[in-house]
Protein backbone atom coordinates (compact mmCIF):
# COMPACT_ATOMS: atom_id res chain seq x y z
CA UNK A 1 0.00 0.00 0.00
CA UNK A 2 1.04 3.24 -0.97
CA UNK A 3 1.68 6.47 1.88
CA UNK A 4 -0.77 8.39 0.31
CA UNK A 5 -3.29 5.51 0.41
CA UNK A 6 -2.21 4.63 4.16
CA UNK A 7 -2.45 7.85 5.02
CA UNK A 8 -5.95 8.38 3.56
CA UNK A 9 -7.22 5.67 5.04
CA UNK A 10 -5.78 6.25 8.39
CA UNK A 11 -7.75 9.81 8.03
CA UNK A 12 -11.00 7.83 6.95
CA UNK A 13 -10.99 5.87 10.33
CA UNK A 14 -9.73 8.71 12.45
CA UNK A 15 -12.82 10.95 11.01
CA UNK A 16 -15.60 8.18 10.55
CA UNK A 17 -18.63 8.91 12.73
CA UNK A 18 -18.91 5.13 14.30
CA UNK A 19 -21.63 6.20 16.61
CA UNK A 20 -24.32 6.58 14.07
CA UNK A 21 -24.63 2.92 13.68
CA UNK A 22 -25.41 2.87 16.90
CA UNK A 23 -28.75 0.80 18.12
CA UNK A 24 -31.90 2.56 17.80
CA UNK A 25 -33.48 4.50 20.62
CA UNK A 26 -30.12 4.12 22.39
CA UNK A 27 -29.06 6.65 24.55
CA UNK A 28 -24.90 6.64 25.77
CA UNK A 29 -24.50 6.75 29.80
CA UNK A 30 -23.83 9.60 31.84
CA UNK A 31 -20.97 10.11 33.75
CA UNK A 32 -22.59 9.17 37.16
CA UNK A 33 -24.74 6.21 35.90
CA UNK A 34 -21.18 4.33 36.00
CA UNK A 35 -22.30 1.77 33.61
CA UNK A 36 -20.93 0.87 29.71
CA UNK A 37 -22.87 1.63 27.11
CA UNK A 38 -26.15 -0.99 27.24
CA UNK A 39 -26.89 -3.20 24.06
CA UNK A 40 -24.32 -5.71 22.36
CA UNK A 41 -24.44 -2.88 18.76
CA UNK A 42 -22.99 -0.20 21.10
CA UNK A 43 -20.58 -2.33 23.31
CA UNK A 44 -19.32 -3.55 20.01
CA UNK A 45 -19.09 -0.20 18.61
CA UNK A 46 -17.37 1.35 21.80
CA UNK A 47 -14.52 -1.59 21.44
CA UNK A 48 -14.52 -0.80 17.51
CA UNK A 49 -13.85 2.63 18.51
CA UNK A 50 -10.54 2.50 20.24
CA UNK A 51 -9.46 -0.01 17.35
CA UNK A 52 -9.98 2.18 14.61
CA UNK A 53 -8.69 5.36 16.62
CA UNK A 54 -5.61 3.49 17.25
CA UNK A 55 -4.79 1.99 14.06
CA UNK A 56 -5.57 5.30 12.36
CA UNK A 57 -3.18 7.11 14.33
CA UNK A 58 -0.66 4.28 14.04
CA UNK A 59 -1.22 4.39 10.11
CA UNK A 60 -0.56 8.56 9.91
CA UNK A 61 2.41 8.09 12.61
CA UNK A 62 4.01 5.69 10.01
CA UNK A 63 3.21 7.13 6.85
CA UNK A 64 3.30 11.25 7.51
CA UNK A 65 7.13 10.89 7.46
CA UNK A 66 6.89 9.57 4.02
CA UNK A 67 5.02 13.06 2.31
CA UNK A 68 6.60 15.76 1.34
CA UNK A 69 8.34 18.51 2.90
CA UNK A 70 6.86 21.70 3.71
CA UNK A 71 9.46 24.07 4.28
CA UNK A 72 7.74 26.61 6.80
CA UNK A 73 6.80 23.37 8.72
CA UNK A 74 10.23 21.92 9.20
CA UNK A 75 10.81 19.28 12.32
CA UNK A 76 6.82 20.13 13.03
CA UNK A 77 5.46 18.82 10.13
CA UNK A 78 4.32 15.29 11.12
CA UNK A 79 3.48 16.08 14.48
CA UNK A 80 1.12 19.19 13.04
CA UNK A 81 -0.58 17.25 10.82
CA UNK A 82 -1.32 14.46 13.36
CA UNK A 83 -2.61 16.87 15.67
CA UNK A 84 -4.80 18.43 13.43
CA UNK A 85 -6.34 14.84 12.11
CA UNK A 86 -6.24 13.83 16.38
CA UNK A 87 -8.27 17.03 16.66
CA UNK A 88 -10.94 16.69 13.59
CA UNK A 89 -11.53 13.31 14.67
CA UNK A 90 -12.40 14.31 18.34
CA UNK A 91 -14.65 17.25 17.02
CA UNK A 92 -16.79 14.48 14.87
CA UNK A 93 -16.61 12.48 17.65
CA UNK A 94 -18.17 14.84 20.08
CA UNK A 95 -21.07 16.17 17.11
CA UNK A 96 -22.31 12.31 15.83
CA UNK A 97 -24.29 11.41 19.14
CA UNK A 98 -27.20 13.57 18.06
CA UNK A 99 -30.24 12.87 20.12
CA UNK A 100 -28.71 13.27 23.83
CA UNK A 101 -27.30 16.34 25.18
CA UNK A 102 -24.37 13.80 26.64
CA UNK A 103 -21.28 13.72 25.20
CA UNK A 104 -19.18 10.06 25.70
CA UNK A 105 -18.33 9.24 22.42
CA UNK A 106 -14.60 10.92 22.42
CA UNK A 107 -13.78 9.21 25.78
CA UNK A 108 -12.84 6.01 23.92
CA UNK A 109 -11.67 7.34 20.80
CA UNK A 110 -8.82 9.62 22.82
CA UNK A 111 -8.04 6.32 24.83
CA UNK A 112 -7.10 4.24 21.68
CA UNK A 113 -5.35 7.42 20.87
CA UNK A 114 -3.23 7.87 23.47
CA UNK A 115 -2.69 4.13 23.18
CA UNK A 116 -0.81 4.99 20.16
CA UNK A 117 0.75 8.29 20.41
CA UNK A 118 2.37 7.70 24.12
CA UNK A 119 5.26 6.18 24.79
CA UNK A 120 4.11 3.74 27.71
CA UNK A 121 6.04 5.42 30.27
CA UNK A 122 3.68 8.61 29.44
CA UNK A 123 0.90 6.73 29.23
CA UNK A 124 1.14 4.82 32.84
CA UNK A 125 1.72 8.61 34.08
CA UNK A 126 -0.93 10.39 32.09
CA UNK A 127 -3.59 7.66 32.32
CA UNK A 128 -3.93 8.10 35.98
CA UNK A 129 -3.75 11.82 36.05
CA UNK A 130 -6.93 11.20 33.27
CA UNK A 131 -8.95 9.08 35.67
CA UNK A 132 -8.36 10.69 38.91
CA UNK A 133 -9.15 14.32 36.98
CA UNK A 134 -12.36 12.52 35.41
CA UNK A 135 -13.22 11.05 39.41
CA UNK A 136 -12.35 14.57 41.33
CA UNK A 137 -14.37 16.29 38.95
CA UNK A 138 -17.56 13.90 38.21
CA UNK A 139 -16.86 14.52 34.77
CA UNK A 140 -15.15 13.68 31.92
CA UNK A 141 -13.67 17.37 31.33
CA UNK A 142 -11.45 16.88 33.71
CA UNK A 143 -10.39 13.19 32.31
CA UNK A 144 -9.42 15.01 29.27
CA UNK A 145 -7.51 18.06 30.13
CA UNK A 146 -5.66 15.81 32.82
CA UNK A 147 -4.96 13.41 29.90
CA UNK A 148 -3.82 16.23 27.31
CA UNK A 149 -1.94 18.44 30.03
CA UNK A 150 -0.32 14.64 31.16
CA UNK A 151 0.59 13.82 27.50
CA UNK A 152 1.66 17.12 26.71
CA UNK A 153 3.96 17.63 30.10
CA UNK A 154 5.19 14.34 30.26
CA UNK A 155 5.95 14.00 27.03
CA UNK A 156 8.55 16.68 27.03
CA UNK A 157 10.24 14.36 29.71
CA UNK A 158 10.73 11.27 28.10
CA UNK A 159 13.28 11.13 25.37
CA UNK A 160 11.99 8.06 23.81
CA UNK A 161 9.15 10.09 22.52
CA UNK A 162 9.21 12.43 19.96
CA UNK A 163 8.25 15.85 22.42
CA UNK A 164 6.41 17.75 19.85
CA UNK A 165 4.00 14.92 18.48
CA UNK A 166 3.46 14.62 22.26
CA UNK A 167 2.48 18.25 22.74
CA UNK A 168 0.40 19.10 19.96
CA UNK A 169 -1.56 15.86 20.06
CA UNK A 170 -1.70 16.25 24.38
CA UNK A 171 -3.34 19.79 23.52
CA UNK A 172 -6.02 18.52 20.64
CA UNK A 173 -6.87 16.19 23.47
CA UNK A 174 -8.45 18.70 25.61
CA UNK A 175 -10.58 20.09 22.83
CA UNK A 176 -13.42 17.85 23.29
CA UNK A 177 -14.20 19.78 26.35
CA UNK A 178 -14.18 23.17 24.34
CA UNK A 179 -16.38 21.67 21.56
CA UNK A 180 -18.83 20.26 24.10
CA UNK A 181 -19.85 23.23 25.47
CA UNK A 182 -20.01 24.65 22.28
CA UNK A 183 -22.57 22.44 20.57
CA UNK A 184 -25.16 22.59 24.09
CA UNK A 185 -23.54 19.36 25.12
CA UNK A 186 -21.52 18.30 28.67
CA UNK A 187 -19.04 15.72 29.17
CA UNK A 188 -20.42 15.28 32.84
CA UNK A 189 -21.97 17.30 35.77
CA UNK A 190 -19.62 19.14 38.36
CA UNK A 191 -18.99 17.89 41.46
CA UNK A 192 -21.56 19.11 43.93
Amino acid sequence: MTPNVSIALGLGLLLFPLWLLRGRNSRLVGFEQRTWPSGVRNVALTIADVLRAAVGAGLLIRHLPDLQRIEWLAHWQNASMLALAVLAGLVVQVLSWRDDDFALAPVFYGLGIAAVVAHPIVLAISLPLALGGALALRAWAGGFLAAGGGLAAVGLAVEQQDWRQSLLVGIALCSPVLVSVLAGRHLGSMKK
